[in-house]
């Protein structure tokens, strides 16, 4: 399940129907029993169905509880908490990159990474995180991503490269073949020298 704007109206429900409703949603074995629910990484643009605010108007500037989708995770995880957490943006706030409007840059990995430290705000464990929503891909952000979900502390957060054609897929074959080529090389070349000095150890010192 998304969570997208029309989750909002939720919380606007009284409050008997909006607990029978977050049960049927997200309680095991009951209703639709959800498993997943992406949530919409807000910012501050129309996305289909409104506008999700930001947590970052400014850049430096973080507000943890703008938005209303940390209120639903909650909910979902206070009837699941084995629920897994998507993070996904529409957009971008404007001082991305100057404004210059392209969102393949380090100051949308830094926006996420001030995202990521929100939702271990609201006690949140994002567990898959998502580039541009249905605008393809850039193959050099998403090493930087990963780079950068590493060293924040984020590192089993999976990454969904890209969701609007396979052709990211051909792009990971292609980095998996020279991989795979170069730790062959590798294992070829310890083997060569483990095989000239029987006594050294490979990768060591001498």
């Amino acid at each position: 399940m998304a969570a997208a704007t029309p989750a909002c109206w939720l919380a606007d429900y009284p409050p008997r129907q909006r607990n029978q409703l977050l049960d049927y949603l997200f309680e095991p074995g009951y209703g639709a029993s959800l498993q997943t629910l992406k949530l919409e990484i807000g910012g501050d643009t129309y996305s289909t169905d409104g506008a999700e605010p930001s947590v970052e108007h400014t850049k430096g500037v973080v507000d943890c509880d703008n938005g209303y989708e940390w209120w639903l995770a909650e909910q979902a995880k206070a009837r699941n908490p084995h629920i897994g957490f998507y993070g996904l943006a529409w957009g971008a706030p404007g001082w991305i990159d100057n404004g210059s409007g392209n969102f393949w840059t380090q100051d949308t990995i830094d926006y996420l990474m001030s995202w990521l430290g929100c939702a271990a705000k609201h006690q949140l464990t994002v567990d898959y995180i998502g580039g541009w929503n249905e605008r393809g891909y850039d193959k050099a952000w998403y090493e930087h991503l990963k780079a950068a979900l590493v060293s924040h502390g984020y590192g089993a957060t999976k990454i969904v490269a890209a969701d609007s054609d396979w052709s990211v897929a051909d792009a990971m074959a292609a980095v998996s073949a020279r991989d795979d080529d170069q730790h062959a090389r590798l294992r070829h070349a310890a083997r060569n020298r483990a095989g000239r000095c029987p006594t050294c150890r490979v990768g060591g010192d001498g």
